[in-house]
């Protein structure tokens, strides 16, 4: 009996034992496993780790040449205003300097040396703007200016209101030259009561087309035509043979601009 017991308990422990062993070499199988398992995984992250730490090298490398791109672009920007300003004053200065070469400054009163019965007079000169006929000029002491009608000006004497000068204008635009000399050698023939005779004035400042005198009686009839930029000008004198103002009226002419 005892004897059998004994086998009894040898049986039970070899029984625990073998389960022992089993147990232990599952653990270990399951370490193995795990470690292979988790070296596995950590290799995994270090390759998608490093995937990862090389990808945005390569996505940083592109747009670190993008702003240089961008840079480029806004220096050029800047520069295209520099240009258009540089322009801008260049076109300025043109127009300032033609304006000033286009306008010249006239003085509002000036000294005149006017010639009257063959004597010469120092006197002052006042300018007069002729705004609708678009030209100015200056009229000495002892003379008035005023305006007539459309297109004509008129100077007097202040002694004799008989003896006088007309500014015509005709623009070029609305006129013929050969029309308007027609008309003058017309209004010069009915003065002299046939073909008036054709004169123009010496030394004259201006580049005259024709002209033409007439004389009746005492009176005496002188008139001329000249061009300018944009208009035609026309001079009638009415003065007497025995005044001498013709000189200083052509004089005052002279001075139309």
């Amino acid at each position: 009996m005892k004897k059998f017991t004994a086998f009894i308990l040898v049986l039970i422990l070899a029984a625990f034992m073998a389960a022992c062993g089993t147990e232990s070499a599952q653990d270990e199988t399951n370490g193995s496993q795990q470690n292979e398992s988790t070296e596995e995984t950590s290799e995994e992250t270090v390759e998608e780790s490093g995937e990862d730490t090389e990808t945005p090298d390569e996505e940083t490398e592109e747009p670190a040449e993008e702003p240089a791109e961008e840079a480029d672009d806004s220096s050029s920007i800047e520069e295209e205003p520099a240009e258009e300003s540089t322009e801008e004053g260049s076109e300025e200065d043109t127009q300032d300097g033609n304006s000033e070469e286009g306008t010249e400054m006239r003085l509002l009163e000036q000294p005149m040396t006017l010639t009257i019965g063959g004597e010469k007079t120092e006197r002052t000169a006042f300018l007069q703007e002729s705004e609708e006929n678009n030209y100015s000029m200056y009229v000495a002491e002892g003379f008035t200016f005023t305006p007539e009608e459309p297109n004509v000006d008129q100077v007097f004497y202040d002694e004799d209101g008989a003896q006088y000068m007309r500014v015509y204008t005709y623009p070029k635009a609305e006129s013929e030259a050969s029309l308007i000399e027609e008309q003058m050698k017309g209004q010069a023939d009915a003065i002299q009561g046939e073909s008036a005779a054709e004169w123009t004035p010496e030394n004259s400042a201006s580049e005259v087309i024709s002209g033409y005198e007439a004389t009746l009686s005492e009176e005496q009839f002188k008139t001329y035509l000249y061009e300018t930029d944009n208009q035609y000008v026309r001079i009638a004198i009415y003065s007497k043979a025995d005044s001498g103002l013709e000189d200083a009226f052509l004089q005052m002419a002279d001075t139309i601009q």
